[in-house]
C-alpha cells in the first residue's frame, strides 16, 4: 500500500474520512509499512502491478532468509542433528512461532537472525570493524522494515558490552558503540527519506477524533491485556498449550483464567530454571569463548530488550477505542523475538544437560510441547470442508488473499464508480486495508452512519457492506436514503446511498 501511494505521488500516506466531516479526507502517515517495505515492493513494481503476486513475492524473501538464517545459527551454537531436525519439523506440522507473523514481522525477525550470527563471527574476530559495521546496517534496515524493532537496535550493542566486560576486551566496548552509531545513522537516513516522501497530509489520530478517549499520562490498563510474560512467551503462542483449557471448555471442564495464568506461570518458571540453570550455572565449564555462552548472552539481552521496551511504551500509546480498546501489546508478532530465543534457549539447554536421565526427561518434555499442536493441525486439515465452520475446498478459489472476503474486486471497483462526490465505503467490525487498495475511501466508524451520528459539508456517495440479518437502525437508514443493492455476497450485500 505504501508503494502504490508512493508511486501515485502521494508520499507514504493512506487517507479515510470520520463521521464528523464524511466529504473531507484525513491522511496519515503508513506506520504499518515504513520504508524498507515498500522499497522493496516498489522495485517488484517494476514486473507486476499485481499487489497479490507482489505480496506473496516478498514472503517468499522472508521464508528463504529466515530457514537458511535458521539453518546457519543452530549450526554455529553447535545444536545437536536431531534437535534442528526437529525445530524445523515443528515448523512445518505446527502453529510455530512464524505463522501468526505478518510479511514485515517475519523479514525482521529474519534479519535479526542474521545480526546475530554476524555478531556471533565478530565475538571470534573483536577487531574486525567491517562486521560491526554490517551488523549495524542489517540491524539498522530491520528498524526500517518494521518500526516496532526500533528498541532492538540497543540489544546486540548491550550483548557485546557484557561480553567485552566478562572478557575484559575493550575492542567490543568499541565494536557496541560502533554497531550503536551505524544503526542510528540509517534511522536518519529514513527519517529524512520518509519526511521527504511524506506527501501533503493532515495528519490524523482517531484515538484525538474520538472525545470518548480518556487522555493520560500512563496507561497502566494497557499492561492488564499482557499474560505474565514467562508463560506468554514460553508457552502461550511457540508450544500452543492455551489449546488445553479451550479444549477442556468444550468438555465441559471450565478453568477459570486465574488459575490459568498460575498453571502457566508455574510451567514457564520450571522452563526457565532449566534454562538459567544450564546457562549460567555451567558457566565455567562452558569457558569465556564459547559460542553457545555467547549466544545465551544475546539471547537473554535480546527477550529482555524486546519485552521490557513492549511494555514500557505500552504505557504511552492510548487503546485504540475504534477497534474495541485495542492495543498493540495484545499482538503475538511483536514478541517474535523473545519468543524465538527463548525456544531456541530451551532446546540448547536441554542438549547441556550431562546427566543420562534429565537428558531423556527433558528431550520427551520437549519433544511433547513441540508437538503438541501436531494433532490439533491434523484435525483441522482432515476437517476441511467437513464441517460448517472450516473452509470448503470446492470454494477455495473464490476466496480472495485476505482469506476473509468472499467478493468479485471487479464488482466492488464498479460500486466506485459516481460523480457525485466522494465515494467512501464502511463495514460492521475491522476493514482490511485491501479495500483502500482497491480505490476505496474508508471509513471506519460504520456504526455512527448508520445510526446518522455524521456531517458532510459537501455530497458523498457511500457504499456500506450490510448482512442479510439487519438490525432495525440499518433497515431505517437504507430507507431514509434509499440505499440500494448493488453487490450480491454470500449473507451480505454492498448497498449504495448518496447523501447531500
Amino acid at each position: 500500500m505504501a508503494a502504490q501511494s508512493l508511486s501515485n505521488g502521494e508520499g507514504y500516506t493512506t487517507c479515510q474520512v470520520i463521521s464528523k466531516d464524511l466529504a473531507v479526507k484525513k491522511c496519515a502517515f503508513l506506520l504499518g509499512f515504513p520504508p524498507g517495505y515498500s522499497i522493496i515492493a516498489a522495485g517488484l513494481h517494476s514486473f507486476t502491478d499485481n499487489h497479490y503476486t507482489i505480496d506473496r513475492i516478498f514472503n517468499l524473501i522472508s521464508l528463504l532468509l529466515y530457514f537458511s538464517g535458521l539453518l546457519v545459527l543452530l549450526g554455529l551454537i553447535k545444536l545437536k542433528p536431531l534437535y534442528i531436525a526437529l525445530f524445523f519439523f515443528w515448523h512445518a506440522i505446527s502453529n510455530s512461532l512464524i505463522q501468526p507473523l505478518g510479511g514485515t514481522d517475519l523479514l525482521s525477525l529474519a534479519l535479526l537472525i542474521w545480526a546475530i550470527i554476524i555478531t556471533l563471527k565478530l565475538l571470534k574476530l573483536p577487531t574486525k570493524w567491517g562486521l560491526a559495521a554490517l551488523i549495524g546496517l542489517v540491524m539498522g534496515f530491520n528498524c526500517v522494515v518494521k518500526y516496532s524493532y526500533y528498541p532492538m537496535i540497543a540489544a546486540i550493542p548491550l550483548a557485546l558490552a557484557i561480553t567485552g566486560f566478562l572478557q575484559k576486551n575493550r575492542s567490543l566496548y568499541i565494536n557496541a558503540a560502533l554497531v550503536l552509531a551505524v544503526s542510528i545513522a540509517v534511522l536518519a537516513v529514513q527519517t529524512i527519506y520518509i519526511k521527504a516522501n511524506s506527501g501533503s497530509t493532515a495528519h490524523v489520530s482517531y484515538n484525538n477524533e474520538d472525545e470518548t478517549v480518556e487522555k493520560k499520562l500512563f496507561y497502566f490498563d494497557n499492561l492488564n491485556k499482557i499474560k505474565p510474560f514467562p508463560a506468554y512467551v514460553l508457552l502461550k503462542e511457540p508450544f500452543s498449550f492455551h489449546i488445553i483449557p479451550d479444549k477442556l471448555a468444550q468438555w465441559g471442564i471450565k478453568i477459570p483464567l486465574t488459575l490459568q495464568g498460575i498453571i502457566l506461570f508455574a510451567l514457564s518458571g520450571v522452563i526457565l530454571l532449566l534454562i538459567f540453570y544450564t546457562h549460567y550455572v555451567q558457566i565455567k565449564t562452558l569457558g569465556r569463548d564459547d559460542t553457545k555462552l555467547h549466544f545465551g548472552i544475546i539471547a537473554t539481552v535480546t527477550i529482555l530488550v524486546n519485552a521490557g521496551s513492549i511494555k514500557v511504551l505500552s504505557l504511552l500509546i492510548p487503546p485504540l477505542a475504534t477497534f474495541g480498546d485495542w492495543t498493540y501489546v495484545q499482538e503475538y508478532r511483536y514478541f517474535a523475538p523473545a519468543m524465538l530465543c527463548c525456544v531456541l534457549m530451551l532446546m540448547l539447554s536441554v542438549g547441556q544437560l550431562k546427566e543420562c536421565a534429565l537428558n531423556y526427561i527433558g528431550f520427551a518434555l520437549l519433544l511433547v510441547g513441540l508437538l503438541y499442536p501436531l494433532p490439533d493441525k491434523l484435525y483441522k486439515t482432515m476437517s476441511y470442508g467437513l464441517t460448517t465452520n472450516t473452509f470448503n475446498p470446492n470454494t477455495l478459489k473464490e476466496v480472495k488473499v485476505t482469506g476473509t472476503d468472499k467478493i468479485g474486486f471487479e464488482k466492488f471497483r464498479q460500486a466506485f464508480d459516481d460523480e457525485n462526490g466522494q465515494v467512501v465505503f464502511s463495514q460492521k467490525g475491522f476493514i482490511s486495508d485491501i479495500y483502500a487498495l482497491e480505490g476505496a475511501i474508508v471509513c471506519r466508524q460504520y456504526e455512527d452512519i448508520i445510526s446518522g451520528k455524521f456531517n458532510n459539508s459537501g455530497p458523498v456517495t457511500v457504499v456500506l457492506r450490510i448482512p442479510d440479518m439487519m438490525s432495525p437502525a440499518e433497515m431505517e437508514f437504507i430507507d431514509k436514503y434509499n440505499a440500494a443493492p448493488i453487490v450480491k455476497m454470500d449473507e451480505e450485500k454492498l448497498y449504495k446511498a448518496t447523501l447531500n
